[in-house]
């Protein structure tokens, strides 16, 4: 992080000093270390043994499903959640089992699989896990852009009973159907199920700041334009990672669109100069270089675009900046 704000420095002394976020890590990234390979090792020699209808050999299916599906190997993991719910015969067991091998499918982009294992659970009833399968089933519909089955399956969640406060389920359920309402252009309605969400579950969800985001993007769209200046403010002091910027960003956009170019410069410059987002960090350079060339500074407008190209050589946003290059001759 140091190296990359020293470089910054020395290629633009005149660039405002903003704080580099360090890079997150995931585990799929992190080599398989020794002691894992033991464990690994150890879960195959129990589900491969010799006494296959002990209970242990259930418990190793699923906890070496959960060890590989940590570092995203999916497939691996689902299919032992698969051989598991087929031994098992235990109904609830079954159903935790069909829950977790449905989010491992979400998370490889099969939502179709995903939808047709919580149907099981759905269709029947069993209501332990309905709350998880319904979650999934709206995930699902979400991630096949089918906006309207967003909002439809998404609807128990509205009530406070059966479904509506459970944590880490029904945020995430209202907040897919708020995205959905957006896609539809249903502003107003997604406002009002975005203050709903706030009021159950705002400080005490993971998703706040992605839910005052979207909070921000309708009052945005609603017209109510220093509202959401004040909204993504708030995200992008909140949280310093891609909903931050992402809130910055959009702050800048909007008062581009609205022709205030030195309240949009200082949002689109800390985007540019504090982030490291490969779809975010252009944009925010060529629109920071528009802001720049209609308040006059021209020569900073190019040397911002001269960076764009040689961070971001290819793509759309390279050509974008080369176009804005022309202008500026």
């Amino acid at each position: 992080v140091r190296k990359i704000m020293e470089k910054q420095a020395a290629e633009d002394p005149t660039a405002p000093p903003v704080q580099v976020r360090p890079p997150e890590i995931l585990a799929a990234q992190i080599p398989v270390q020794p002691g894992e390979k033991i464990s690994r090792e150890r879960y195959r020699a129990v589900i491969d043994g010799a006494v296959s209808d002990s209970p242990l050999v259930d418990e190793a299916r699923v906890e070496l499903a959960d060890l590989l599906a940590g570092r995203e190997e999916h497939n691996a993991a689902i299919a032992l959640f698969a051989e598991a719910i087929s031994k098992t015969t235990n109904a609830d067991l079954g159903d935790r089992l069909r829950v977790r091998m449905a989010s491992l499918q979400l998370s490889r982009g099969d939502a179709k699989a995903a939808l047709a294992t919580v149907n099981e659970i759905l269709s029947s009833q069993r209501t332990v896990y309905a709350g998880y399968a319904s979650l999934i089933a709206v995930e699902a519909s979400y991630q096949t852009k089918d906006w309207a089955g967003t909002v439809e399956r998404a609807k128990p969640f509205v009530d406070l009973r059966p479904y509506g406060r459970i944590p880490g389920v029904a945020d995430h359920a209202l907040l897919r159907m708020a995205h959905a309402q957006q896609q539809l252009g249903q502003w107003a309605e997604s406002k009002q199920t975005l203050d709903m969400w706030l009021v159950r579950f705002n400080g005490v969800s993971l998703m706040t700041h992605e839910a005052k985001y979207a909070v921000g993007l309708a009052q945005e769209n609603m017209k109510e334009f220093d509202k959401a200046a004040a909204t993504f403010a708030e995200v992008a002091a909140r949280n310093g990672g891609e909903i931050g910027a992402k809130a910055n960003l959009q702050a800048g956009l909007m008062r581009m669109e609205q022709k205030q170019y030195a309240e949009a410069l200082t949002p689109l410059m800390t985007v540019a100069y504090g982030y490291d987002y490969p779809e975010l960090n252009p944009a925010a350079m060529c629109e920071g270089a528009k802001a720049l060339a209609q308040l006059g500074k021209t020569a900073e407008a190019k040397k911002l675009l001269q960076r764009a190209l040689r961070e971001y050589p290819s793509g759309k946003w390279a050509a974008q900046a080369k176009l804005q290059m022309e202008g500026l001759k």
